[in-house]
């Protein structure tokens, strides 16, 4: 998938870009001391703790820390620069024996201030041609993690080195918007609140990736060191807030993982709480025994948010929910990242470990945005295929529906066509007949009888015209059209027919159509077929359906053996068309027929089609 093979690239250059300027590792000396302290007595001070690669690792300190470097330049007058390589201390003192100032900067004042504009600390030292000295640097973190790698560049491996880091930002703002906008572009389509929140997520979680690695300092918020000193708590807390969301509203909540789900809910609340104390509380101000135990318990919530977030990804996994599977293994990634760094944070120092203290952050935004991300297009796509296959089934069953509608439509042609051939046709060749044996004796009976079969036969027209294009209908309504139907009936059918209406919403007139077809077919069947004396037919609306009732006292018919019928399947399809529900009752001592039809809004119409007589 491109996504991995773009991670896959990514994180190769990260690697790349860890080993690939020259620098050199220096032999450092250390001892814990004040903040005070001289030249002369730093000069006849005991550093024990010696680092001949230069990395110092303590780990959670309440001790100030002095670092002796030996600089030995063999060659021509020229700047060096030491380098921590840690851009998290908050004040530091470089005492110089060539210079008569003391150096002072550190993350407690403005980023500008600093000798060189680089997110990690660069300590310049102006050397003489085969000079050797001595620096001493002054480390405050004191309530805090500390670990540093001093190492020693030139001018211009420094400036690749800037180049370099400034290339590893890029390409992680880069790998930011992509995932983004991939997700965002998903969200767009799909509306699910999850790809938002993990969007946010994302944001969020690169911004404290830029604060951790000093970058943020240096670029977005140089002028303001206090936002800066609760800048990495304050975005973790609320990127764990957002990837919460993320998963709260992805997965929905069952029986398996309802107590893991209140869970996490109340350590988003705790999280909340930790961003409206920082916010809030003057962090310089706290005493240092405090402030340790509080940067103490900041890992710890971390630590319990994370675990509740993969118990709740595992629960769901083994649940089969649907690609939790990508959350687990994210997530899981992103524990043992996670974990790697804890490690060193607490003091266990080796090369790996240092290059996921410097690049964790990266690396794990890496693997895990593009696992997660990828459960995003799997499920798009999934829902994407699914959405194709449901359209293509109800094509079919639409493209079923209007054959049948066309064959129903061609029998009804031929059986119009029938009537006209059995009916008018045959009384108007039995008129010409007629009026080819008048004589002038027997004129007027013809005459008389051709009058009588001319009445019928505009009977029949208007019978058939009637079928074909309800014109009462636009004029006076569907009910009242009806009745005027009934009428016509009533000339004929020897049943005695009752209509009963009552109806409220203003329908379209293709529905009125619709329903109009379906009386008529009801009316016209019992007329044929059932031998009925006495036909009840009621349309009435209630709440939000209408409810048809059809009642005659014929013979009845056999619904199993019979309900395929023309007329029937007429009425059924008619019945499909708006919706509705068809139910029989069938018996010799008469027949029922009910049709419930939902009374949606396209079956409602916008305009005022019926005329003052449908109301009555």
């Amino acid at each position: 998938m491109l996504i991995n093979k773009l991670s896959y690239i990514l994180f190769l250059t990260l690697l790349m870009l860890s080993s690939c300027s020259k620098r050199t590792a220096l032999n450092i000396q250390c001892k814990e001391g004040k903040a005070l302290e001289t030249l002369e007595s730093l000069n006849k001070s005991v550093f024990l703790m010696q680092f001949s690669d230069g990395s110092f690792n303590p780990g959670y300190t309440t001790a100030y820390w002095w670092i002796k470097v030996k600089i030995d330049n063999k060659g021509k007058a020229t700047t060096k620069y030491i380098l921590l390589n840690n851009p998290q201390i908050n004040h530091i003192t470089v005492i110089d024996p060539a210079s008569t100032q003391k150096l002072h900067l550190g993350d407690k004042m403005a980023f500008g201030k600093r000798p060189v504009n680089y997110p990690d600390f660069a300590i310049p030292v102006n050397l003489s041609e085969n000079e050797q000295r001595s620096i001493y640097i002054g480390i405050d973190k004191i309530g805090e993690s500390l670990q540093l790698k001093a190492e020693l560049y030139d001018q211009e491996n420094l400036s690749k080195l800037i180049n370099l880091k400034m290339l590893t930002l890029g390409l992680i703002m880069g790998w930011m918007l992509l995932i983004i906008l991939i997700v965002m572009l998903i969200w767009m389509y799909s509306k699910e609140s999850a790809n938002l929140f993990y969007s946010l997520y994302i944001i969020t979680i690169t911004i404290w990736i830029c604060a951790n690695l000093g970058i943020g300092f240096q670029l977005f918020w140089p002028s303001f060191p206090k936002f800066n000193n609760i800048a990495r708590p304050f975005l973790l807390f609320t990127a764990a807030c957002f990837f919460a969301l993320t998963l709260l509203a992805y997965f929905k909540e069952n029986t398996v993982n309802k107590l893991t789900r209140k869970a996490l809910k109340i350590q988003t609340t705790i999280a909340v709480a930790m961003i409206i104390i920082l916010t809030a509380v003057d962090v310089d101000g706290i005493p240092t025994a405090i402030k340790f135990q509080f940067l103490i318990v900041v890992p710890i919530i971390i630590g319990l948010f994370v675990l509740t977030s993969f118990l709740y990804i595992t629960l769901n996994w083994k649940a089969s929910v649907r690609f939790s599977g990508f959350y687990f293994f994210g997530m899981l990634f992103f524990i043992f990242i996670s974990f790697c760094q804890n490690i060193f944070q607490f003091g266990l120092t080796n090369p790996v470990l240092e290059f996921i203290n410097i690049h964790g952050g990266s690396i794990s935004l890496i693997g895990e945005t593009s696992i997660i991300a990828a459960s995003f297009i799997y499920k798009f796509n999934a829902f994407k295929k699914e959405k194709e296959i449901r359209e293509t089934e109800l094509l079919a069953v639409q493209y079923a529906l209007s054959k049948e509608i066309i064959d129903i439509q061609e029998l009804e042609r031929k059986r119009i066509g029938q009537d006209i051939h059995d009916s008018i046709g045959g009384m108007l060749a039995t008129m010409k007949i007629y009026l080819e044996k008048a004589s002038h004796e027997t004129f007027n009976t013809y005459l008389e009888n051709c009058r009588k079969i001319l009445d019928q036969c505009m009977h029949e027209v208007r019978t058939v015209i009637d079928n074909l294009v309800p014109q009462n209908i636009h004029l006076h309504g569907l009910c009242r059209a009806f009745e005027l139907f009934i009428s016509y009936c009533k000339e004929s059918a020897s049943a005695q027919i009752i209509f009963y209406h009552q109806l409220y919403s203003e329908l379209t007139i293709a529905n009125q159509t619709v329903l109009y077809r379906i009386l008529t077919e009801l009316l016209n069947n019992s007329n044929k077929h059932s031998n009925a004396t006495e036909i009840n037919i009621s349309i009435i609306e209630e709440g939000k359906e209408l409810r048809i009732l059809f009642e005659d006292n014929g013979v009845g018919f056999n619904p199993v053996l019979e309900t395929n019928g023309h007329g029937i399947k007429n009425i059924r399809n008619r019945v499909k068309f708006l919706h509705g529900e068809l139910h029989f009752e069938s018996s010799h001592q008469g027949t029922t027929i009910i049709i419930h039809i939902p009374l949606t809004p396209n079956l409602k119409s916008v305009a005022i089609h019926e005329d003052k007589d449908n109301s009555h």
